[in-house]
């Protein structure tokens, strides 16, 4: 948590909504290059892609809970993708004993 001075008195904040956007950019990477799994290229990519994103709404006039809501919705497009896109697991069994 980060303390800044704000009108003469102390206000917490200042990394929540940035966390937020690297958290999406992260997911969103990790679906970019390599399916479901975390690189840098793709970081990089998916950051050009959430500012470019949120610059659009914020030079067409859009409200200012808008680019929020955009990274949210990256974020949760971004787990949804990797998660489809990630090959299934062979099941393993387990033999049974039976007893009796």
């Amino acid at each position: 948590m980060v303390w800044r001075p704000v009108g003469g008195r102390a206000a917490a904040g200042g990394t929540g909504l940035r966390t937020r956007t690297i958290i999406a950019a992260t997911f969103l990477g990790s679906t970019q290059i390599r399916n479901g799994q975390f690189d840098i290229w793709g970081t990089v990519l998916a950051v050009y892609v959430l500012v470019i994103g949120v610059k659009g709404l914020q030079l067409g006039g859009a409200p200012v809970w808008l680019p929020d809501l955009f990274n949210g919705g990256a974020l949760a497009l971004a787990v949804a993708l990797a998660r489809y896109r990630r090959k299934p697991r062979p099941a393993t069994r387990t033999k049974e004993r039976r007893t009796g």
